[in-house]
């Protein structure tokens, strides 16, 4: 129908979604949606919206205990599918910590290949990346730690995963590259014992970084100020910002 001869109970009913739509964007954004979940969370609302599904707003809460309790049944799904992919695939971890608002925290991540079916059918192998564990890091972070760690959250799960372990990627830390003392030293004497081989590789971008640090440190200290100088210049939001629309200038 041609706007201009819709009626007046059509024309406030589209003006009536128009700002129901914009309070909806607005309450996303205040709550620091990206514009990717903005747009992922209105299509589904949308979808349930289509097929009038939307009684369960009106049965439950949405407690925060409640969600949590919910999300932990998500955790136990998603690690038992984990586990089964873990079981039949051959697969790498990696390990690391860092400190975050002064608390150590560690995570240990898996990484595998597994069978998938696109679009059209057709199998493929896809590289998947997992998070399978993360602790706190009370007292100590040394090899032992971190070998208990590895086992309780990924070795121990079940004698196939254990099995599985073909290689270990590590930063240059001594607790986990030290040849008698890190954590690969403590892994080949666990796998050693069962003819057990495995890849134990430092990993060569935290390398390169690590090349690149010491290099500076070699440089004159008046080629780093300049650096330095450069950087500091280059770094100010005010000349960020100039920068950009003198691009956006042109290109129009």
């Amino acid at each position: 129908m041609c706007p201009k001869y819709k009626s007046n109970v059509e024309q406030e009913q589209e003006q009536s979604g128009k700002k129901e739509y914009l309070q909806f964007l607005g309450f996303c954004q205040r709550q620091n949606f990206s514009f990717k979940q903005i747009s992922a969370l209105g299509r589904y609302l949308k979808k349930l919206s289509c097929e009038k599904r939307f009684s369960f707003f009106s049965k439950y809460s949405f407690e925060r205990n409640e969600i949590s309790l919910i999300s932990r049944c998500y955790g136990k799904c998603i690690l038992e599918k984990l586990k089964k992919d873990l079981s039949n695939s051959p697969y790498s971890f990696t390990i690391d910590s860092s400190t975050v608002a002064k608390k150590n925290i560690c995570a240990l991540k898996v990484r595998y290949l597994k069978e998938t079916v696109d679009a059209e059918g057709v199998k493929r192998n896809k590289l998947q990346n997992r998070i399978i564990g993360i602790k706190y890091l009370k007292e100590s972070s040394d090899a032992k730690t971190m070998f208990h760690f590895v086992q309780e959250k990924l070795l121990n799960l079940n004698p196939q995963i254990e099995s599985n372990m073909v290689g270990y990627v590590h930063d240059h830390a001594s607790n986990l590259s030290g040849p008698h003392n890190g954590l690969g030293a403590l892994l080949k004497d666990k796998f050693d014992k069962k003819n057990h081989f495995f890849m134990d590789i430092k990993d060569p971008c935290h390398a390169l970084n690590l090349v690149l640090t010491h290099s500076l440190e070699s440089l004159p200290t008046n080629i780093m100020d300049f650096v330095e100088k450069i950087h500091n210049f280059f770094i100010s939001p005010q000349r960020i910002v100039f920068s950009l629309d003198y691009k956006l200038k042109i290109i129009l």
